[in-house]
């Protein structure tokens, strides 16, 4: 889905691969990256401190922490390609 929202944006993305999540996250805090795409459990409390903004969760699925952010669907306007 990443991808998608990418393009979908318009935007270019240079992926760096970090060894694990804190190594990630600690790439993000100092500005080593610009993005990560990180599990709520983990950057929840980095977002409720002001460390961190969230811009977009995954996808549609209710998450309370995060209940006022579009997913990345919804962000980047693509269409829902779920089936009835």
């Amino acid at each position: 889905m990443g991808w998608r929202f990418h393009r979908a944006a318009g935007i270019e993305v240079l992926y760096v691969p970090f060894k694990g999540t804190p190594a990630t996250v600690n790439g993000l805090l100092t500005k080593s990256v610009d993005m990560i795409y990180a599990a709520n459990v983990i950057v929840n409390p980095l977002v409720a401190s002001g460390q961190l903004r969230a811009l977009a969760k995954m996808d549609g699925r209710p998450a309370p922490a995060a209940a006022e952010l579009p997913s990345l669907r919804e962000a980047a306007g693509l269409p829902d390609r779920r089936r009835s």
